[in-house]
């Protein structure tokens, strides 16, 4: 009998008895070629191992590599350009003429990533193999395993591919406000929030990412972060993190399905907390027994403490006992609370109040008791 395979619109008879076996789909040899530069740093495709060479009669193949030697394939996903061609070895056709090359697949761990179609490529005059062939970018999805597939429009399948490995472009990790470059962005532990701004490529189709931190080291927040396209070719989106309130190194990272975030770290330093006793000055403070002291403690603005307690010292001994007041807003963006004490008599000499604001303490300067 005779066996008529549908490729496109093209049909490709292979001629069989009635009492022959049905002869299956057309045989054919696919070959998965990378976009490289050659010696001369010209752009040309080579052959990936595990390819087989188009044939060398294929002369409408242009940008081919000399020579066939294999390059290593391992491809950047979104970035890497690949050139697939799929050679009927054993077929001959005098003419090209309404040939319209298989379907292709990029089959990622035993997913479709990416469908396409192979063009037809042109014939010379007198009988020849027919091909198709066509240019991809590699899906910007990672995978372990990733097989490059044709079918014809019955569903079989012509040919597969050697494995192949993807690896994914990094998404990115931005805070704005920071500075960049190597030197690392510090921030007061206990103070605020810090936005945090994912960018992934935006043929990735994502929609949402995954932000975690470690604070030296040790699981903290994991967040979620909307994705949305934007300038650049990117899907990105902002969410805020509220800074921890201790440790020394705060990491930020995470993933958007398969695409990893380039992690950022943050040095993280103790808040800039501020006591004073009225009428002193830093090197030299003289109070009188028994008169009242106005304290002013002080924090930055955007603190996430809401109190403030202050205790006391006489001749460098703790003395029990906490008073405690709100932080208000006060100028120069702090956040202030005033207290008033009693100056202790003799036999004390010495007097000092120490704050408390959170996990942070801040001392005044020494006070000398006079009578």
């Amino acid at each position: 009998m005779n066996k008529t395979f549908f490729v496109g619109s093209f049909v490709i008879g292979l001629g069989a008895s009635a009492c022959d076996k049905d002869p299956g789909p057309p045989t054919a040899l696919i070959t998965v070629e990378k976009l490289v530069a050659d010696s001369q740093g010209n752009s040309c495709y080579a052959p990936c191992p595990g390819s087989n060479a188009p044939s060398s009669d294929l002369t409408a193949l242009s940008q081919r590599c000399p020579g066939t030697t294999a390059v290593t394939c391992g491809f950047s996903g979104g970035v890497d350009q690949s050139r697939i061609v799929v050679d009927y070895e054993q077929t001959e056709i005098a003419n090209s003429s309404g040939f319209i090359g298989p379907q292709v697949q990029f089959v990622g761990d035993g997913s479709v990533l990416l469908t396409g179609n192979l063009i037809a490529g042109p014939l010379a005059t007198g009988p020849q193999h027919p091909f198709a062939a066509g240019e991809f970018f590699v899906p910007n999805q990672l995978a372990r395993s990733l097989q490059i597939r044709t079918t014809l429009l019955s569903s079989d399948i012509l040919a597969t591919s050697a494995a192949l490995d993807v690896s994914v472009t990094p998404g990115t990790i931005a805070l704005p406000g920071c500075p960049q470059g190597p030197a690392l962005c510090e921030l007061q532990l206990q103070v605020g929030t810090q936005a945090v701004t994912v960018a992934v490529p935006s043929d990735t189709g994502l929609q949402t990412a995954t932000v975690t931190t470690f604070v030296d080291d040790v699981p903290g927040t994991t967040i979620q972060v909307p994705l949305v396209l934007a300038p650049g070719a990117v899907l990105s989106g902002t969410q805020f993190l509220q800074v921890p309130a201790s440790g020394k190194a705060w990491t930020i990272g995470g993933s958007a399905g398969s695409v990893s975030l380039t992690p950022v770290q943050v040095s993280l330093a103790e808040p800039k907390l501020g006591v004073t006793i009225e009428n002193c000055s830093a090197t030299a403070c003289t109070l009188v027994a028994g008169t009242n002291a106005t304290i002013a403690v002080s924090a930055p603005g955007h603190t996430q403490v809401s109190t403030a307690s202050i205790t006391t010292r006489t001749d460098s001994i703790d003395v029990a006992g906490a008073v405690t007041q709100a932080l208000q807003p006060c100028a120069n963006g702090l956040a202030c609370a005033t207290f008033a004490l009693s100056v202790p008599s003799p036999p004390v000499h010495s007097w000092q109040v120490v704050a408390q604001i959170g996990n942070f303490q801040v001392a005044s300067q020494v006070a000398t008791i006079s009578q």
